[in-house]
Order: structure tokens, then sequence, then C-alpha cells
């Protein structure tokens, strides 16, 4: 199962869409705290997290604290955000980060990344 954290809803909308479309089931979250409750929820079932960096609620980081903290650091988490690498990587010094892609992202680009991760793990 794929965890979805995007505020963006026509984002959220369009990846979620296009990952069921290739048989993922996926988890949507809005913000940070519902993000945290589905980990909770659904912890021994998320094989993946695609995490914006800027959300309302919990912030991103404390979202991957606590992906890590249940999780351990097996869960592959793939951040994205409109801001470069550089800007943002300061904010997840000492954090195992998978992957990170800049938005704005093709559809396909994204599929194909979450594709790769699953079928490595």
């Amino acid at each position: 199962m794929i965890l979805l954290v995007e505020d963006e809803e026509t984002l959220l909308l369009a990846v979620s869409k296009m990952l069921q479309k290739k048989g993922y089931p996926v988890l949507e979250a809005a913000n940070g705290d519902l993000a945290v409750d589905l980990l909770h929820r659904y912890r021994a079932d998320v094989a993946l997290i695609l995490l914006d960096v800027n959300l309302p609620g919990r912030s991103s980081r404390e979202v991957l604290d606590e992906a890590r903290r249940i999780g351990g650091s097996q869960v592959p988490v793939i951040l994205t955000s409109a801001f470069s690498q550089n800007l943002i990587g300061s904010s997840f010094d000492g954090m195992k980060i998978d992957h990170f892609i800049r938005k704005p992202y093709r559809l396909a680009a994204i599929v194909e990344l979450v594709q790769n991760f699953l079928a490595a793990s």
C-alpha cells in the first residue's frame, strides 16, 4: 500500500488515481496529522510513502520521524517539493530519504519511480 501525503488536492487526486489505475492501493492524506493517523492504522501495510515537504498540521519531518519510529528504515520514502533538494535538504539532516522528486513532475515519472521502488523491495 502507498501512503500519499500531499496538500494540493488536485495533485493528490491525480497521483492517487494514476497509481490506482496501475493496481496500487493508495492511502490519501492531505495533511501531516492524517498521515500519522494512517501510519498507525496501517503500519504493517504501508510499503512506500510519497511525502510532500510542505504540509498543514504536523510537518513532513514529524511525519517522517513517526514513519521511521514505527516502521524502521525499511519503508522507502520519496520526498516531493516545488523547492530544490538543496533548499529543503537541511530540514531533513540526519534522516534517511530514499529519493527526491521536484514538482512539477510528470505523472508517468512518479508511477515509474514507485514501480522501481516497489519492485526492489
